[in-house]
């Protein structure tokens, strides 16, 4: 394997009201999610954008495939490579 690089994601533009969990069963359309997490600040609020860790770089690319410009709540989601992950 390749060490989970390529499979991590920022998900970017999220509905306020979003979860980890609404993330994680979103993406699961595209394959095994090993992780979703939306970012907040001290008081628990969404900062608007999540990581999505898929088991696979090809389910990584197809969640990109499917889910940039996806609209949630009337939102377009951004999806890109999480260039920081290790």
């Amino acid at each position: 394997g390749d060490g989970g690089s390529g499979a991590a994601l920022v998900v970017q533009n999220l509905p306020w009201s979003t979860s980890w969990q609404d993330l994680k069963d979103l993406f699961k359309k595209c394959g095994h999610v090993v992780r979703a997490d939306v970012m907040s600040d001290q008081e628990g609020k969404s900062k608007g954008f999540g990581t999505v860790v898929m088991s696979s770089s090809q389910e990584a690319n197809q969640a990109i495939q499917m889910f940039n410009q996806y609209e949630l709540d009337g939102r377009a989601l951004a999806v890109k490579y999480d260039k920081f992950a290790s």
